[in-house]
C-alpha cells in the first residue's frame, strides 16, 4: 500500500470513529431496582443502558424531558422524592454515570412537584416549573444558575379568575425566537 492509499484509508477510518453512533438519553417514570424511574440511553442500534436508577431520597418519577448544558451534562427534574418529597433537580453526567442532586424542592414557598423538565436559555441559566407551593401555593416558575448552584423562584402563580396568571403550570417552557425567557 502507497503513502496516498494508506492516508486515504487512516482519514476515512478517523472520520467514521468521529461521527460514531448516536446515543440518545432519556427518563422512564417507572423501573429500576426500586420502581422510581430510571435514566437510560439508547443507541442507533438498540443497546440500552441503565445509567441511573433512582431512589426515593435523591428524586423520584422523573417525568422530565433532560436537558444538556455546554458542559456535557444533563439536567432534569423529579416530581416527588428528594430530601422533602416534593422533587429534586438534578445533574446527570454520562461520561462519569455521576447522577447529583442540585436542589431539593420543599413544596413551601420554592414550589414542589415540578414538572417536564429544564429549559437553558441564551443567559446559560436553567428555567423550570413547580406545579405545587410558592407564594399562593398555585406553582412557581424558578431560575438555577448552574455555576453556582443559585436557585431563585422568578414568578409566584396566582390561580383562578380574570387578569390572574392562573395557576398549576403543567408544560415545559419554551424560548421566543430570541431564546429570552424573562
Amino acid at each position: 500500500m502507497n503513502l496516498r492509499n494508506l492516508f486515504s484509508t487512516l482519514l476515512l477510518t478517523s472520520a467514521m470513529l468521529l461521527m460514531g453512533q448516536q446515543t440518545y438519553y432519556g427518563t422512564t417514570a417507572s423501573g429500576g431496582s426500586f420502581d422510581l424511574g430510571t435514566i437510560y440511553s439508547i443507541d442507533d442500534n438498540g443497546n440500552h443502558v441503565v445509567g441511573h436508577e433512582m431512589v426515593r431520597l435523591e428524586g423520584s418519577l422523573p417525568k422530565s424531558d433532560l436537558e444538556q448544558a455546554p458542559n456535557g451534562k444533563f439536567y432534569g427534574v423529579t416530581q416527588f422524592g428528594g430530601e422533602f418529597g416534593q422533587g429534586v433537580l438534578f445533574e446527570y453526567d454520562p461520561v462519569t454515570d455521576t447522577y447529583t442532586v442540585r436542589y431539593s424542592f420543599n413544596g413551601a414557598s420554592d414550589g414542589g412537584q415540578p414538572v417536564r423538565g429544564v429549559t437553558r436559555a441564551r443567559n446559560g441559566r436553567l428555567y423550570g416549573l413547580c406545579s405545587t407551593g410558592g407564594a399562593n401555593n398555585a406553582g412557581t416558575l424558578f431560575e438555577f444558575i448552574i455555576g453556582t448552584g443559585a436557585y431563585s423562584v422568578r414568578v409566584d402563580f396566582g390561580g383562578n379568575g380574570p387578569g390572574t396568571i392562573g395557576g398549576r403550570p403543567i408544560a415545559k417552557l419554551e424560548p421566543n425566537s430570541t431564546a429570552s425567557i424573562l
